[in-house]
């Protein structure tokens, strides 16, 4: 039977015999109590016996305690993968795990009772209750959240053996990220100070066996659809060459292969060779801005793209975009959907015919 009607009048008549409230507000006062003090106590009361209430909720529950099953599961993973950036003392993964159902109505009753008036106080109270209740609970709760501290602590060595190796994937997924992440910050970068950005990264790429790849990415236009790569072919060329041969310096091959021995078995995602074939709109955390250009897949070998002097790599502005300002506006309206969909970059790497379809007017190659 789960109605306790009957069970609280009692308990809270003993509870109260054994531990006065008014020992705990009021200690030093003693003889009768003014009017302002007895409304002080009574609302101490109560809140003290919604705190034993919770208590015993705790322990009898048992539908209660299947959520907590299910959500620590999910805590749980999420502490031993190291996202908080330290190991977590047992406490803390005691009050990550059971704070809503456990720590909170506790520290909500010392705010209503006045004794927290500052983020500081709210966040020591927690940790203090935290602390007291593990101390207290089963022998069942008490190893989870040691096993948890072990199995945290185990993934955070192992993460921290050598701080520039990382298992290829997560290497590779950071690389393929890397252009929607960069049009985020030239998005921002233009918002606050109005200026354009260009981004040169190169480095040792996983889906090439960890040869040096170099990447530019061009967030603007010209009002004739032109990017920096576009209209300064050479220059694009001189600088990521010279790039690249830099960081060839800083990551020499001895170096690579020790990234290499972590895994053997990276494969490049999809079809394309530098494994950049990112859908920006679909990259989890990232808004992208509308007028950044969005990468398609299905790129087959053998495509051309359009040259200018000196067989250089160019892009042309879509058709329709005159170099007349007086009706820029118009065409612009016109082809705005279009250009959403369609404005990318193919550019050659490796010397190959193979192309790579790069997001954000991004362009990669390894020489």
């Amino acid at each position: 039977d789960k109605d306790y009607f009957h069970f609280w009048p009692s308990f809270f008549s003993a509870w109260f015999a054994q531990f006065p409230e008014r020992l705990v507000v009021f200690p030093d006062v003693e003889g009768s109590l003014t009017g302002e003090q007895e409304a002080k106590l009574g609302k101490a009361v109560e809140m003290r016996k919604t705190k034993l209430q919770t208590w015993f909720r705790w322990r009898a529950n048992r539908s209660r305690q299947g959520r907590i099953q299910k959500k620590t599961k999910s805590v749980f993973e999420q502490a031993i993968e190291g996202k908080k950036g330290r190991i977590l003392s047992e406490p803390e993964l005691y009050n990550d795990l059971y704070y809503e159902e456990r720590i909170k109505p506790l520290v909500d009753a010392d705010r209503q009772e006045g004794r927290l008036n500052s983020k500081g106080k709210i966040l020591g109270a927690a940790r203090a209750h935290a602390k007291r209740l593990l101390k207290d609970e089963s022998e069942d709760v008490k190893e989870q959240i040691h096993e948890m501290y072990l199995l945290q602590k185990e993934k955070k060595n192992d993460g921290n053996a050598d701080g520039t190796d990382k298992r290829a994937d997560t290497l590779q997924q950071a690389i393929d990220d890397l252009p929607t992440a960069l049009a985020r910050v030239a998005e921002i970068i233009k918002r606050q100070t109005g200026f354009t950005t260009s981004f040169i990264c190169a480095g040792p790429d996983p889906s090439r066996n960890w040869q040096i790849t170099s990447l530019s990415c061009h967030s603007d236009k010209t009002a004739a659809g032109y990017t920096f790569a576009s209209l300064y072919p050479k220059q694009e060329e001189e600088v990521l060459k010279a790039f690249q041969e830099f960081a060839e310096q800083l990551f020499p091959p001895e170096i690579r292969k020790q990234g290499a021995a972590q895994t053997d078995d990276v494969n490049p995602p999809g079809d394309t060779e530098l494994g950049f074939d990112t859908d920006l709109q679909s990259e989890g955390g990232l808004q992208v801005p509308d007028d950044t250009a969005v990468s398609s897949s299905g790129v087959e070998d053998g495509l051309d793209t359009d040259h200018g002097p000196d067989d250089s790599e160019f892009t042309e502005p879509e058709d329709g975009v005159e170099r007349d300002e007086e009706d820029g506006d118009e065409v612009a309206a016109e082809n705005e959907e279009e250009e959403r969909n369609s404005d990318i970059e193919m550019v050659r790497t490796n010397h190959t015919s193979r192309l790579s379809v790069l997001p954000f007017n991004c362009r990669a190659a390894g020489f």
